[in-house]
């Protein structure tokens, strides 16, 4: 039997598109949301509460699909999740994984000056087979 494994990895800051509430081309702008704050938003709980989220897809294992998701999260100035958009992927099964694991989590607002801001983050999420 397959032993699966998920393996999430750090956050890094950088420019994205978006699916807001699993719909893609929604109307914020992009460009209101910082790449890059003095102090990096952050999620609440962890790593480790990200991968209690995550639930590899049957069909995938099954499959033998395998692969990163590179999920871009859009977070206001409270922390919440504005909007999310699969910027890379290997399986479109593991992108609804990666969403709906990233949708349940909560995060801290970046901050500049001392002040919370909009800011943008990637969550890669990776799956993998044992």
């Amino acid at each position: 039997m397959k032993t699966l494994t998920i393996i999430l990895l750090g956050f890094v800051l950088t420019a994205t598109g978006l699916y807001a509430q699993g719909e893609k081309n929604t109307s914020i702008d992009t460009k209101s949301y910082l790449e890059e704050a003095e102090v990096a938003p952050e999620l609440i709980g962890g790593i480790a509460e990200l991968a209690k989220q995550v639930k590899y897809p049957k069909e995938a294992a099954e499959a033998g699909i395998q692969g990163t998701v590179l999920v871009a999260v859009y977070l206001g100035k409270s922390g919440s999740i504005d909007a999310l958009e699969v910027k890379k992927s290997t399986s479109d099964i593991l992108s609804q994984a990666a969403l709906d694991a990233v949708k349940n989590v909560r995060f801290k607002p970046g901050m500049v000056d001392g002040k919370p801001v909009k800011a943008q983050v990637i969550v890669p999420v990776k799956f993998r087979l044992k």
